[in-house]
């Protein structure tokens, strides 16, 4: 009886060609038993002489197809060697039936990218743009800056557009090369200090919150001089400093001036008359601004976390009601004055919907102030 032979169905790739760097590589193959008799049949894959994927100990009658070994990888900046082998058991022994070889090699390319620069106040200023791979351009805007890469796929650079006086704009390309990107430049903000000192009335030291009325807010005890450094120049502001058992003292101000002084009221509380302390703050730690209103027809705002304070009548009922724009509101009703308590904002939850993605999203963009 003739004996089982292992021959090539299908195998991938058949002969030597070039890769380009960074491609994924599929290596494929199938036997057949091209024999007159059933046998026990191998087939092999290997990668630069090691063994990448194989199957042993496979019965296949005449004519029947072997399993399908299929396996990628990534291509290299080299050569690769890939053997392929095929055979049956006979008399005890495997025995080779065939073996093939081929070499795939690296395949340079380079593509374009271009990038379109302007200013956004519409000025002509010269720029530079770093291209991430220790190459660099400077002209005049507008213009379009193009430069060639070599083309290793999924590798990425950050792309670096500045220009004195304006902000830099990173701009990350992950290979091959995108059509034009267009970059707009705003033009830096000017910053100016202001200084605030706070104190208190009868010249006692407290702590006190001075928020400089965009959003930021600092804590310490008085008396003490505030210094801020991220004023735009020119713009108004109101300056406001607090602190529990006094009357709040603030002031409205185009930034930037000379240093000013806000003193803070000692409040004499009546004997029938005390003091409600809450605490206000977000779930999600994050500080905001809210408004708190007591029932009573008073109201305060601040920044979480905060502690508020109402002036209240003793043994009367009160509502605290805390806001926030994306928060949901919370609120206690109390007999004044009790210990302090906090009401936490919740943030509420978006419903965006289903969202369809068709295409990539634009390269991500960090504003970036120079030092």
């Amino acid at each position: 009886m003739a004996p089982p032979k292992a021959c090539v169905f299908h195998r991938s790739p058949e002969k030597d060609y070039n890769v380009l760097v960074g491609d994924s590589v599929e290596l494929r193959l199938r036997i057949e038993n091209c024999g007159d008799s059933r046998g026990n049949f191998y087939s092999d894959i290997r990668k630069d002489g090691f063994g990448w994927i194989s199957k042993y100990n496979e019965y296949l009658d005449p004519g029947e197809l072997g399993t399908f070994l299929r396996k990628s990888f990534i291509m290299p900046n080299r050569e690769v060697k890939v053997d392929f082998y095929g055979g049956h058991a006979w008399s005890g022994a495997w025995s080779e039936d065939f073996h093939y070889t081929a070499y795939l090699r690296p395949r340079k390319e380079y593509c374009t990218q271009e990038i379109y620069v302007k200013t956004k106040d519409g000025a002509s200023v010269r720029a530079t743009i770093d291209w991430g791979d220790g190459t660099s351009d400077s002209s005049y805007t507008p213009k379009t800056f193009s430069h060639q890469y070599e083309v290793v796929v999924g590798k990425s650079y950050e792309i670096k557009v500045s220009a004195s006086g304006y902000y830099t704009e990173s701009i990350w390309l992950t290979l091959p090369c995108k059509p034009i990107i267009t970059s707009v430049l705003p033009k830096l903000t000017e910053t100016c200090s202001q200084n605030v000192r706070v104190v208190t009335s009868d010249g006692a030291s407290v702590r006190a919150r001075l928020d400089w009325g965009d959003g930021v807010h600092e804590d310490f005890y008085t008396p003490k001089t505030g210094f801020y450094d991220r004023y735009e120049k020119g713009k108004s502001y109101t300056v406001r400093a607090s602190a529990d058992g006094y009357e709040s003292a603030s002031k409205v101000i185009t930034a930037c001036r000379s240093q000013f002084t806000l003193t803070l009221k000692k409040v004499e509380v009546p004997p029938e008359y005390c003091y409600q302390y809450v605490r206000v703050e977000t779930s999600d730690g994050k500080s905001v601004t809210y408004e708190i209103t007591w029932g009573a027809g008073t109201w305060a705002t601040g920044s979480t976390p905060d502690t508020s304070m109402l002036y209240c009548e003793k043994g009367k009922s009160y509502t605290a009601t805390a806001t926030a724009s994306g928060y949901t509101s919370a609120s206690k009703t109390f007999t004044a004055c009790t210990t302090q308590f906090t009401l936490t904002l919740t943030k509420e939850v978006e419903d965006v919907g289903a969202i369809n993605v068709t295409s990539s999203p634009d390269p991500a963009r960090i504003w970036v102030k120079p030092a």
